[in-house]
């Protein structure tokens, strides 16, 4: 049983790491250029890809995933896995193993007051998340059952002053409501049902959000226990392993010069 003293050690240095990036996250969220244009899909981005750690730190009290061959898998409490009939615990070697969409969609569900983003948990990801990463901008929504909409909807992030939605509550009230809504829009002249995600609204709800992990975290004993396994893998994913014979052959001799 690893102590109190320990987890309460591997909790502080993880609030820590994810403290210092809210805060990174916090400055960008004015970005604009000369003419005030915001950097939409950059400050998207670095929202979600912050979400992507925190939840699976927050992952071994829910559920869990992985590749194991030879050996069909379930999802259930803790790390249970079938095999021939019968279950046996099989626990996680790396953050990577961990299916993202079900991190992400159990931290929504579990921490996030808006209980919209765990009921849109995987369109959300798919479209901004993803969309962002490997096409740097949202991707459209197809398969909609609605003819009149080409069966397809655009999606988009909307910028907003984080200046006025602090100063003034009832306009942030005002954003609030259209954060992860479908509105209706004129692009290339005909009207399209568009996804509207605000970085700067999901900022603030990810703040709240991290409060809550914390608050559970004094509360819930299992939820305690299981993040120091959370905190071994955080801290085992901080490190890479050099493996290429090729780029030893060119970083050792550099390095060895600095001795």
């Amino acid at each position: 049983m690893v102590s109190r003293k320990i987890i309460n050690q591997e909790i502080q240095e993880s609030f820590h790491w994810i403290d210092l990036s809210l805060q990174d996250f916090r400055k960008v969220l004015p970005a604009t250029d000369e003419v005030g244009n915001g950097a939409n899909f950059l400050v998207a981005l670095c929202g979600l890809a912050i979400t992507e750690i925190i939840a699976k730190l927050y992952y071994p009290y829910t559920f869990f995933k992985t590749k194991c061959k030879g050996k069909r898998l379930v999802r259930t409490r803790g790390y249970t896995v079938v095999v021939k009939g019968k279950r046996e615990k099989l626990k996680p070697d790396s953050l990577k193993r961990i299916d993202t969409k079900l991190a992400v969609f159990n931290f929504y569900r579990n921490c996030f007051k808006n209980k919209r983003y765990a009921t849109l948990a995987y369109l959300i990801w798919e479209v901004f998340r993803n969309g962002h990463i490997h096409l740097f901008r949202p991707k459209r929504i197809r398969n909609i059952p609605i003819p009149e909409f080409d069966n397809s909807a655009a999606s988009g992030v909307k910028w907003v002053d984080i200046k006025l939605l602090v100063k003034y509550s009832n306009y942030r009230k005002d954003i609030e409501e259209e954060n992860l809504k479908f509105v209706k829009m004129k692009i290339k002249g005909k009207d399209r049902p568009v996804f509207i995600f605000i970085p700067h609204i999901y900022y603030f709800d990810l703040c709240e959000a991290v409060q809550n992990f914390k608050t559970q975290l004094n509360t819930n004993q299992n939820l305690r226990i299981r993040f120091h396994k959370a905190h071994q893998l955080l801290m085992q994913a901080k490190n890479l392993d050099l493996i290429r014979d090729k780029e030893k052959d060119i970083i050792v001799p550099e390095i060895k010069k600095l001795l």
